[in-house]
């Protein structure tokens, strides 16, 4: 019983214990926007370089474009509100690397003027030059 003794008081000292953890972050949203924001511009440059107007699924690449753009707005606006106060370790780095990549490679992408629906004469232009 003395024996015992001993590992029951480590025992019962390692249930005294509250584990603690900082409290959630609203990181997660923001990366997962990010990483979709990415993939549609690889997938708008992707196609673009290959010299294609659609993607393989047949999506114009207009369309791409205008979700990208956006998609932008949402992820820029979700980054902002991270305070990097709040974060640190992986998810600071994290933050800090998603708003530098975002002002670097994400700008908004070009997109052509939309037309007039199929059948429907398109409107003049009555400028003059």
């Amino acid at each position: 019983m003395q024996r015992l003794l001993p590992l029951l008081l480590v025992a019962l000292a390692g249930c005294g214990r509250v584990a603690t953890s900082p409290p959630p972050v609203a990181l997660a949203p923001a990366e997962s926007l990010y990483a979709e924001l990415r993939w549609l511009r690889d997938r708008y440059e992707v196609t673009a370089a290959a010299g294609r107007t659609h993607t393989p699924e047949g999506t114009p690449l207009d369309s791409v474009a205008r979700r990208h753009n956006e998609l932008r707005l949402g992820v820029w606006s979700r980054l902002a509100a991270v305070d990097e106060s709040t974060v640190a370790g992986e998810q600071h780095r994290a933050l800090v690397a998603m708003r530098a990549g975002f002002v670097r490679d994400l700008g908004p992408l070009p997109v052509a003027p939309a037309t007039a629906e199929a059948g429907e004469p398109a409107e003049p232009d009555c400028t003059y030059d």
